[in-house]
């Protein structure tokens, strides 16, 4: 399909669905999923549009607004107001799960156990399922080209995918004990002579 037939076709679904051409830089994937029509390339060329204006909006700014948040926390931390901030999680039921600043907000997973692709949220329980599947390719490449276009490594998608199967505090949800493929890296294991 010529590219123009496809962003007309893309913005036709958008306007059917009730969004604005603007509307479509803000739109979620959650939100794209329930759009009719609407197919993986679909969602994939969005997402790519989206993170090239972020890209271009924000550029190195998103790291430099990080680093005063984080630079805030620990100034609380220091200051002795962490048990503030956990009575207060406590009194509304909540608690505290450290969350990795090298994993992304979303990313899509390879659900072996039903064939399909899901949405998994830094942070929660579970995925949404995605409700299509690609066209051309398996629904695991399906996967990893949709986190592709995300920028989301293969390490960081199976982390996340891991914390919210088992737990976000787990060594599981670190990408750093995966390899460049996705694959867990084994545990270094002592010599017989060193001490257990």
């Amino acid at each position: 399909m010529k590219r123009e037939r496809f962003e007309q076709r893309l913005l036709r679904i958008f306007e059917d669905a009730g969004y604005s051409p603007s509307q479509i830089m803000s739109v979620t994937p959650e939100e794209m999923v329930e759009i009719p029509g609407i197919t993986v390339p679909n969602i994939r060329a969005v997402l790519a549009v989206q993170n090239r204006v972020l890209d271009e909006t924000y550029g190195s700014h998103k790291k430099v607004v990080s680093a005063r948040l984080l630079s805030d926390i620990q100034k609380t931390w220091s200051q002795g107001k962490e048990s503030e901030l956990a009575e207060r999680l406590e009194q509304i039921g909540s608690t505290v799960i450290p969350l990795r600043a090298d994993l992304p907000e979303k990313c899509f997973v390879y659900v072996e156990s039903t064939n399909e692709i899901g949405i998994v949220t830094k942070g929660e329980k579970g995925y949404i399922p995605l409700g299509q599947k690609p066209e051309g390719v398996s629904v695991r490449e399906g996967a990893a080209l949709l986190n592709e276009t995300q920028g989301v490594t293969k390490a960081q998608a199976e982390a996340m995918k891991a914390g919210s199967l088992f737990g976000w505090d787990t060594p599981a949800a670190d990408p750093k004990n995966y390899d460049d493929t996705g694959k867990p890296l084994r545990p270094k294991h002592r010599e017989r002579g060193e001490a257990r």
